[in-house]
């Protein structure tokens, strides 16, 4: 599948599709300690978020359940990084799956910095809702939004 974006109004389409089928297959297992057991991959879909948004309208996580690591992607992390970035598992119980992860040293083009920017996914198991937050340090706003999210079959 070619997974380069032609213009602008393809990217977000050609993104999901390449974050689906490409990079969740291509995430390395995220913990040698749990290696019995095998990665989780889930797609959270965030309502009203739109391409752009500090808060991306898809989000990949994966994590393998014992672990306190995660890997996380979306199209934030795909704009800074290019690639899946660490992330940590703060509670993994039946109910529960709460994941945290940091993007540093923001800079934007037009001269926009962020150090710290701060982002949690908090998922109840049994509803399949997610909530997700972001902070940049230093900054007095915050972005949250609400939606669900689904175990990605390979």
């Amino acid at each position: 599948m070619d997974c380069e974006c032609t213009n602008e109004e393809n990217k977000l389409n050609t993104f999901l599709k390449c974050l689906v089928v490409g990079a969740v297959a291509a995430l390395p297992t995220v913990s040698q300690a749990a290696k019995t057991k095998a990665p989780i991959e889930m797609h959270c879909k965030v309502k009203g978020a739109e391409p752009g948004d500090w808060i991306s309208p898809d989000i990949l996580v994966q994590w393998t359940p014992g672990s306190n690591n995660a890997k996380v992607y979306d199209l934030v992390i795909d704009h800074f990084f290019g690639e899946p970035i660490d992330a940590k598992v703060i509670r993994d119980d039946k109910k529960i799956l709460s994941v945290d992860w940091v993007l540093r040293n923001i800079r934007e083009p037009d001269g926009f910095t962020v150090d710290v920017f701060t982002y949690n996914l908090r998922f109840n198991k049994r509803t399949q809702k997610a909530t997700f937050n972001a902070r940049p340090n230093d900054f007095l706003n915050t972005f949250g939004g609400r939606g669900t999210c689904v175990e990605v079959s390979e």
